[in-house]
């Protein structure tokens, strides 16, 4: 919002208006008509907030809203609009009064004023024409569209580059983002998140897990309201990333949110109300395919129903048949979103406060749900001489969890006719002990989360003399995460061996606080035939994290188990347990040349220091070169390329550094042991070195822009190559040292590079109908460049030179062996049987190949509609259960298609009962069949939207009024035999989400 609080103040300045926001103008004393009308921008459909509109022979314009909307009071009559919007050519209309419908007035882009558009670089704004470094923004209106609990699922398919995957379809789940690919062989690889300028943590603050799996996937990024948001930039390249050094290696990820605005007080609602379902079941065996398949196993194994079978040995009815994923993930999701928002003030001051309730329910049985409450204060002042500048935004957003532990996803392969989940006297049906994997027990463990998130930001600036500035940046938040996780004795199958201290309850008390400190200088003035601009400023944050769990026994009833006080005994779990500090220092810097609004050189220093190295290896440096050439700006270019309406030239080089591997690492480390007599002890496990220091990625990048016809038709080339060197890895030591691991720089180098292409077109600008296509694609390729001596590592059966990290080796298969039925594979050693790793001589790579997003725009008078095509193509596992067919799972129905008798030829082996079927173990695990196309393409977003006329809103005191419907993850297109390809896996997938609500404000 501050780029478009600039962008109005600039507008006024410019066009000499005395502007006065939404201030509709005194009508005569005859009688008038209320019309209602919107501004956008005729290359992409989205709308321009602060666009100037003036009605000929008036002195009072007004300016459009956040949503690019704005209204006017008139006599019936004929008059002539003039709209203004920087970046884009001006336009004079005329209208006549009364209007049947909404008024839509679409701006062609102007390339000859691009460089008045800012966008938000972190550290300092750069105008889009001048930007030498890559940075794609999204929109408030694009994530307005979409009905996300989570900001970065408004990036899915939008930014190329950018890979973020929705790991769980469970409210307030976790979701992975990764920017141009993974960098570091064991560390992390998330971007850097900020906030109002204050960092934000991307790993999850859950202390409990289950099968390995955070629970329930708790994204930290949830608790930000996207209805807040302003926009969202990425960056990318070295010379968008270096100024933030070695945080943002790994790419940044910038979180702007809305400010007030000048004029009369303004009143916004919106609320949407919705319903969500799963996108897709698998085909699994009935009842009757399932027995058949499990006596067919009895048989080719020649043996008989064990005393535990009870699907086939009569325990369980034969004839009984339940859909378990209907039955457990099945049902309807129920979301509730409401959005309350006040702004306004005056030339100096402006204010917005608003507040928000978000609520979401589950497909899961039961009333499971998620919640969350926000509120946000943004306060700005402007001195009278304009050379002080204050602002200030605090918020807070509770986040209340009651979400399952478990995934019950997996629990689909239940036998289909394993008895009923609940009991006829409604408790958990155990079936006299036959029935213990009852997937309800995972339900009725109560898990409760409250999550409380700070976040306070100040920023102010003082112009010193004219082009020399001090800007200072206060930041602060802490999340704070509570938990409980009980077990109760309902929740057990009761054989007379269970007493109170069967009785299990976890609590735990997480919170991280973070504090940020930067203070800047920045100068501009001409210099020749240019311009100069030069930033220098520094960086103190100080990072705390806490987290304890206490675990408790022994209470008297399971009504009592959330009250910590009523555990009898009380033990702290250790390895869940930490308490740390991380401290960062930096000073940076920035020179930006400009001349003559043609070329552009752009350099970035920066010295990092981190506390996570040893005294040796703290401090580290970091720099980057971008460069730009506008060459439609020459006179050869503009004379003899009629065509071409704008061509830019861009190319970056630098280098980053990462620091993203946990606290004390270069310290001895050492756990408890009870090895000595049984009584506690200390043992060492990691060896103290000072000398490891920075992972470093030096990124290269060049990028082609074109615009063609008027900028009708524009066209954005990218080729990027990372490569990460002095990779931090945990070493093994041999046992006599005394220490089992060292941490280490190791020379390999990562290297991920790639093609990223964006096309924007603009094939139909009308008065009333306008249409835009957006179309962007990447190719990526991630590759283990160089590695000396790895044959002398534990890495050398992981990884191989030159090709992807992601690699797994695997099996050849021979197929179903037609005379025994059974899978067989190729013995590459020799040995004369199978083994692993000697036999694993098969390739795969999971990478995505390539993905990308189609998006089109339609204005028609009153009617927006716009839609989302994602499409991913990626490979993913496709074994559901290591059982093999025969076994005591349910199965998909392609393993009717099995070898039955000497001569068939299938590709599915004969069943069989065995737990320890090798072949089949050796298939799932290891073998190349295990691996399957995992490629998809899913409407991702639906938005239609329909403007009231503003003769119908006369009398009730609307100024605007929209009713939309919106819809996401709509339809899903794939051949992926598990439940979700995004994920690749079977997790609960992203929930189908349709919504239905409105707009108004007063």
């Amino acid at each position: 919002m501050l780029k478009t609080t600039f962008i109005i103040v600039m507008a006024a300045l410019c066009l000499e208006f005395n502007l006065k926001a939404q201030e509709p103008i005194e009508p005569p004393p005859l009688k008038n008509q209320a019309i209602m009308g919107k501004v956008i921008a005729a290359t992409t459909g989205e709308a321009l907030p602060g666009a100037v509109i003036k009605i000929t022979n008036t002195s009072h314009p007004i300016l459009t809203n956040d949503r690019g909307e704005f209204s006017l009071a008139l006599p019936n009559g004929t008059y002539s609009l003039s709209v203004k919007y920087l970046s884009h050519k001006a336009k004079t209309i005329n209208i006549q009064v009364p209007l049947k419908e909404q008024l839509i007035i679409s701006l062609e882009p102007d390339d000859k004023n691009l460089q008045e558009v800012e966008i938000n670089a972190g550290y300092y704004t750069v105008k889009e024409r001048e930007r030498t470094g890559n940075i794609t923004k999204v929109t408030a209106s694009t994530i307005g569209k979409q009905p996300v609990l989570n900001p970065l699922q408004a990036l899915q398919g939008r930014v190329p580059g950018v890979e973020v995957t929705q790991q769980s379809g469970v409210p307030g789940g976790g979701i992975s983002v990764k920017i141009r690919g993974t960098n570091s062989l064991i560390n992390g690889n998330d971007p850097l998140y900020i906030l109002n300028g204050v960092q934000v943590p991307s790993a999850s603050l859950s202390s409990f897990t289950v099968g390995g799996i955070i629970v329930p996937q708790a994204s930290p990024l949830s608790s930000i309201n996207p209805s807040d948001i302003e926009s969202i930039e990425v960056l990318k390249d070295a010379d968008a990333t270096a100024i933030y050094g070695s945080r943002g290696a790994n790419g940044v990820v910038l979180i702007t949110t809305k400010k007030g605005r000048a004029g009369a007080l303004s009143i916004n609602a919106n609320f949407y109300q919705g319903t969500g379902n799963v996108t897709r079941k698998m085909e699994l065996l009935n009842t009757k395919e399932y027995i058949e398949m499990r006596k067919e196993a009895y048989a080719n194994d020649k043996t008989t129903p064990s005393a535990s079978a009870y699907d086939v040995n009569g325990a369980w009815d034969q004839e009984r048949y339940t859909d378990w994923q209907e039955e457990l993930f099945g049902g309807t999701a129920n979301t509730s979103n409401g959005q309350l928002s006040l702004s306004g003030g005056n030339e100096n001051t402006t204010f917005l406060l608003s507040g928000n309730y978000y609520r979401e329910s589950t497909v899961y049985p039961g009333d499971k749900n998620y919640q969350r409450k926000a509120t946000s204060l943004n306060v700005n002042h402007v001195s009278a001489n304009q050379r002080l500048k204050i602002s200030g935004t605090t918020s807070y957003n509770l986040e209340v969890s009651r979400l399952p532990t478990g995934n019950l996803g997996v629990q689909m392969l239940l036998p289909p006719n394993a008895p009923a989940l609940l009991t006829p006297e409604g408790t958990i049906n155990w079936e006299n002990g036959t029935f213990l994997s009852n997937p309800l027990a995972l339900l009725y463990r109560p898990f409760k989360a409250d999550v409380g998130t700070l976040t306070i930001n100040s920023n102010f600036s003082y112009l010193i003399l004219l082009g020399l500035e001090f800007t200072g940046r206060v930041g602060y938040t802490r999340m704070r995460r509570d938990e409980i996780r009980t077990a109760p004795l309902s929740a057990r199958y009761q054989d007379g061996t269970l007493n109170a201290n069967s009785r299990t309850a976890n609590y735990a008390d997480n919170w991280n606080e973070t504090l940020n400190l930067e203070p800047q200088l920045s100068y501009s003035r001409k210099l020749g035939k240019g311009t100069i601009s030069l930033l220098t400023g520094t960086t103190i944050q100080d990072n705390r994290l806490h987290r304890q769990t206490l675990q408790g026994t022994g209470f008297v009833s399971d009504g009592l188990m959330e009250n910590i006080s009523a555990a009898t005994t009380m033990t702290a779990v250790l390895n869940e347990a930490l308490n740390s500090q991380y401290r960062y220092l930096s000073v940076y810097g920035r020179i930006n040349y400009n001349l003559d609004q043609k070329y552009f050189v752009n350099l970035t220093a920066r010295k990092d220091g981190s506390s996570r190295f040893g005294p040796e290896n703290r401090y580290a440096n970091f720099g980057a070169i971008g460069t730009a050439w506008i060459f439609t700006e020459e006179t050869f270019i503009a004379d003899n390329f009629k065509f071409l309406s704008f061509g830019k030239l861009r190319a970056s080089y630098g280098i980053t550094g990462s620091d993203q591997i946990g606290d004390y690492r270069y310290l001895d480390n050492w756990t408890t042991s009870t090895a000595y007599q049984g009584s506690p002890s200390l043992v060492s496990n990691r060896l103290f070195n000072p000398d490891y220091g920075w992972e470093t990625t030096k990124k290269a990048e060049v990028s082609l822009a074109l615009g063609f016809l008027k900028n009708k038709f524009n066209l954005t080339t990218t080729y990027f190559r990372n490569r990460s060197s002095d990779q931090i890895v945990a070493s093994p030591l041999p046992a006599n040292v005394g220490f089992t691991s060292i941490s280490e720089n190791l020379p390999a180098i990562v290297q991920n590079s790639g093609l990223e292409l964006e096309l924007a077109v603009n094939p139909i600008e009308k008065e009333n109908f306008s249409w835009s296509v957006n179309i962007n694609l990447s190719v990526p390729k991630n590759k283990l460049y160089s590695f000396p001596g790895i044959e002398k590592t534990t890495y050398n059966t992981k990884y191989i030179v030159g090709e992807s990290l992601s690699i797994v080796k695997l099996l050849q298969a021979n197929g179903v062996d037609p005379k025994t039925g059974i899978l067989s594979f190729v013995d590459f050693d020799g040995n004369g049987g199978i083994s692993t790793p000697g036999d694993l001589r098969v390739l795969k790579n999971m990478d995505q190949k390539y993905s990308g997003g189609f998006q089109s725009v339609v204005n028609f008078k009153n009617w927006e509609l716009d839609f989302l095509f994602q499409f991913v193509k990626q490979p993913g596992v496709v074994g559901i259960t290591s059982t093999a067919p025969g076994g005591m799972t349910n199965q998909p129905v392609h393993v009717l298609n099995r070898w039955r008798e000497p001569g068939d030829v299938t590709p599915i082996q004969k069943y069989t009962a065995s737990l320890n079927s090798l072949p089949y173990l050796y298939a799932i695990s290891f073998g190349e069949d295990g691996i399957g196309d995992a490629s998809f393409i899913r409407l991702k977003n639906l938005s239609l939207a329909y403007n009231i006329p503003s003769d119908k809103l006369k009398g009730i005191g609307l100024k605007q009024a929209k009713i939309t419907l919106q819809a996401q993850n709509l339809v899903t297109i794939t051949n992926y035999l598990g439940l979700d390809p995004e994920s690749r896996g079977f997790n609960l997938p992203p929930l189908r989400m349709v919504t239905a609500g409105f707009q108004i404000t007063f």
